[in-house]
């Protein structure tokens, strides 16, 4: 098996656990296979482990081993941070040791040679910008406008206090239990940035990611010119190789012009295989999370929307007239009116008791939900307008 091949294998297997692990819990794949090896890496497989540990570590270990985990997995710190900054500046190391050198070429123009240095700090710089910057942090002094600027949809967001911050979530807003404060918008928690990514910080989060995303395939394409240049260096293309088998000689093919760059030029191959994989990861992340922005979603409201869709699937979601009426525009009643209703939420079906109304009122009272396109999200503006939101956030502090 050569080298090519083990990469393909490893890639993919990889790729199957990434997938699993994101998307296990989504309602078209949770009650299927996919769902269930979810189930089994997230909650059966530590389970196990936890129980082999116990009986050979003993409890004194596995209370440590658990303080740690707690620590790495619900606690702020700055190790993604640091293994990213590593990361990203050993590959630019020995990118430097062994690929700048042959900048420019034949295949690589002079512009390279400022357009380089310019990639690598717009990498460094956006990652300071989404580390550090304030992804919408809600206080007692700006709680009031965020509750102007989102209204509550009654169906993921209704009016609550928030337990820890003692003070009325704006809708759209989440307490994150890792940077204990509630966010404005809150799409979700990255390690990577040691940072809550929100309203006033998710275009620093984009901006993150394109530079990651295009440092990655700019890399490899770079490599990709240079190992072309050295071939032409070479004189590879004119080589001949001899079959060790029947003795016959023939024109070096395509694979194995490259499997003799690879060969000769092993750190700067693997350089930029591995830039090209990561590229393909973080594009695929952010396919999945402009698709959020232009449908006017968080990654929060999508879990939260995703478990509507599994209750429509069961038949079991049905919705009051009334926030049917007023999740469409029909409604009279302005927006405090709303916010005073009583029960105005998607309730899951019940089984009907005997005092309970008849089956034509209640069929008035309630409108049953097929598909989750009877439901409109509120919070989606078009993907134009989705986008501007995105990169020119209104202020919290005016």
């Amino acid at each position: 098996m050569d080298v090519v091949t083990l990469v393909i294998i490893y890639v993919t297997l990889f790729a199957c656990l990434v997938f699993i692990l994101l998307f296990g819990e989504a309602s078209f794949f949770r009650d299927g296979f996919i769902g269930r090896m979810h189930r089994g890496l997230t909650d059966s497989f530590p389970h196990y482990l936890h129980k082999t540990l116990l009986m050979i570590c003993g409890q004194r270990v596995v209370r440590k081993l658990d303080s740690g985990s707690k620590y790495l997995l619900e606690s702020r710190h700055p190790l993604l941070q640091i293994f990213y900054l590593s990361l990203i500046t050993g590959c630019i190391f020995i990118f430097w040791q062994n690929a700048w050198p042959a900048i420019p070429n034949s295949h690589v123009g002079k512009i390279h040679v400022y357009t380089v240095p310019l990639m690598i700090a717009s990498v460094y710089g956006s990652f300071i910008l989404a580390s550090w910057s304030n992804p919408g942090v809600l206080t007692r002094e700006n709680n009031d406008r965020a509750l102007s600027i989102w209204e509550y949809d009654h169906i993921i967001f209704t009016p609550k206090m928030c337990r820890t911050c003692q003070f009325q979530k704006p809708a759209r807003s989440k307490h994150c239990s890792i940077c204990k404060a509630c966010i404005a918008k809150s799409d979700h928690h990255c390690a990577w940035i040691n940072n809550c990514v929100g309203h006033l910080n998710y275009r620093w989060f984009l901006l993150f990611l394109f530079t990651t995303c295009g440092i990655a395939f700019y890399g490899s394409y770079l490599v990709l010119q240079i190992f072309r240049a050295e071939m032409d260096k070479r004189q590879i293309h004119d080589l001949w190789v001899m079959d060790r088998i029947t003795q016959e000689r023939s024109r070096i093919s395509f694979k194995q012009k490259w499997l003799y760059m690879i060969h000769h030029e092993m750190m700067l191959a693997a350089l930029g295989i591995f830039a090209a994989l990561g590229g393909i990861v973080v594009l695929a992340f952010i396919c999945y999370q402009l698709s959020l922005v232009f449908r006017g979603v968080t990654t929060n409201e999508s879990f939260k929307w995703d478990d509507i869709d599994y209750d429509i699937r069961k038949g079991q979601l049905r919705m009051p007239r009334e926030l049917y009426d007023f999740n469409h525009g029909r409604h009279e009643e302005d927006q405090s009116t709303t916010r005073a209703k009583g029960n105005t939420t998607a309730t899951r079906r019940k089984g009907r008791k005997g005092n309970e109304k008849s089956h034509d009122q209640e069929r008035d009272d309630y409108v049953s939900i097929k598909s989750i396109a009877q439901i409109k999200n509120i919070y989606h503006g078009g993907p134009w307008a989705n986008l501007m939101d995105i990169l020119f956030p209104s202020p919290l502090n005016v």
